[in-house]
């Protein structure tokens, strides 16, 4: 399972390196409090399990609603590295932050930003040129 935070599109925003924690109680039996952490971006290999027990909580579905938290499914991700589109200028917000994360081509990236004036994609593209030339993508 992928998940994708963007705290820029929260109400109000967050900056963009903000993160999400979650504390889990033990089920019954354990004695080991779990913690989650949700960073900004694409957090690829969430587990399932985790997500079965924060996703009925409020702030989580607020999130969801605002569409600063999305989840998603591998293939269709899968399906967005390969899109080869000129620019982005006509995607919405959301939809062209989930396209810079999703890639993983440096030269397609660097296209986008040359052509999109938008000052959270430009932050997003040059986040995303970072990780993916250090390894981190």
């Amino acid at each position: 399972m992928i998940l994708v935070y963007r705290p820029e599109l929260s109400n109000p925003p967050m900056a963009t390196e903000s993160s999400l924690g979650f504390s889990l109680l033990p089920k019954e039996g354990e004695r080991k409090v779990d913690f989650i952490s949700i960073s900004s971006g694409v957090t690829r290999d969430f587990s399932e399990a985790h997500w079965d027990r924060i996703k009925e909580r409020n702030i989580v579905k607020r999130l969801m609603s605002l569409g600063a938290l999305v989840i998603k499914d591998d293939e269709p991700v899968e399906k967005v590295k390969s899109v080869k589109q000129e620019d982005i200028r006509d995607i919405n917000l959301s939809d062209a932050l989930g396209l810079i994360d999703a890639s993983f081509d440096v030269e397609q990236l660097a296209k986008w930003d040359a052509k999109d004036q938008r000052i959270k994609v430009k932050n997003a593209i040059a986040k995303r040129i970072a990780a993916v030339t250090e390894g981190n993508g």
